[in-house]
């Protein structure tokens, strides 16, 4: 093994004990010092684990607000690296990666105009739909206008096949306070299949139904 591969995974090692512990602000104390860490989390978006792969896009999204300060350009690479694993060009698919991508763009306001558009076309594809509809969602609590053209497609997805389609969407447009959205979504109260979502608050895994995230997102829309 070379040094540089010993390092490499001594490095992946190191962030995954962190991310498995939820231990942020190690990340950040680390970041300081190895300007490589950013790959090291992003190399945990491919574990199996789940809990750990949503760790890693919480801890990407602000590790790229900070380094976001003293080199933007960076960070705009760190998207576009994803967007290009996202193709088939790339020879692999990243499952979390528009996820990560909404992450980063959450965090990094600058960024966000210029990659919203282009991360929101993921959701025809089906492998990356789930996580499409997410990172509308998030992206839209934060910049609705950046997504609000999405809207009508989002509610198209609420009657999709998959839980997990179905769960975002119908998150995604209590997010984007979508008023078409109200008779979806009172449909889907009903619809009792289960998924979970990630809670940033607590940094876990929280066991949820499609019908409760639906009765949520009526509540927003009902409040204006």
């Amino acid at each position: 093994m070379t040094g540089q591969t010993s390092r490499r995974r001594e490095r992946r090692l190191g962030v995954g004990q962190l991310l498995r512990d939820h231990d942020l602000k190690g990340l950040h104390a680390l970041a300081r010092d190895d300007p490589n860490l950013l790959s090291g989390v992003v190399a945990q978006l491919n574990e199996r684990d789940a809990l750990l792969c949503w760790r890693a896009v919480e801890a990407l999204g602000l590790l790229c607000a900070n380094l976001a300060r003293e080199n933007l350009p960076a960070v705009r690479n760190q998207v576009r690296r994803q967007l290009w694993a996202m193709t088939e060009e790339s020879g692999n698919q990243a499952w979390h990666a528009p996820e990560a991508i909404g992450e980063i763009l959450y965090h990094v306001e600058d960024l966000a105009p210029e990659f919203a558009p282009v991360l929101s076309q993921h959701q025809e594809e089906p492998i990356f739909r789930p996580g499409t509809l997410w990172a509308i969602g998030r992206l839209a609590s934060r910049y609705p206008r950046l997504v609000r053209e999405d809207a009508d497609i989002v509610l198209h997805h609420l009657t999709d096949e998959e839980p997990r389609v179905r769960g975002y969407a119908a998150w995604a447009l209590g997010q984007l306070r979508h008023a078409p959205a109200v008779g979806g979504l009172q449909v889907a109260t009903a619809d009792e299949a289960a998924l979970d979502r990630y809670d940033f608050d607590s940094g876990e895994l929280v066991h949820t139904t499609v019908g409760a995230l639906a009765g949520q997102a009526l509540g927003l829309l009902q409040a204006g």
